[in-house]
């Protein structure tokens, strides 16, 4: 049999690359609760601060997601400076009846 054509059929298109008009549709797909809403300052950004930034957030909605999966979420990207910064934070999910708090070691 022929595992393989021999002639290769024409790529498919690629898919957009996430910018920060994506983030709405990224914080909507993970369920978390947003308490507030991101709103980037002093656009247009290059495309590449706004795929790093858009990055930057999925990689702490994930983080918060797997530990936290019903703590709020807030998510702001202040511009200050022609800087544009990411704050992605959490509140503490609410303890579980009967749950005893981990020792801590002090260590990070």
């Amino acid at each position: 049999g022929v595992l393989r054509a021999r002639s290769r059929p024409a790529r498919e298109p690629l898919a957009p690359r996430p910018t920060l008009a994506y983030l709405p549709r990224l914080i909507e797909g993970t369920g978390l609760s947003l308490s507030s809403e991101p709103s980037p300052g002093d656009p247009p950004w290059p495309e590449a601060v706004e795929r790093a930034a858009y990055r930057a957030v999925q990689e702490a909605l994930t983080n918060i997601a797997k530990p936290a999966p019903r703590a709020p979420v807030g998510v702001r990207l202040p511009a200050r400076a022609a800087r544009l910064l990411v704050e992605v934070h959490n509140e503490r999910p609410p303890r579980r009846p009967g749950a005893m708090p981990l020792p801590g070691g002090g260590h990070g």
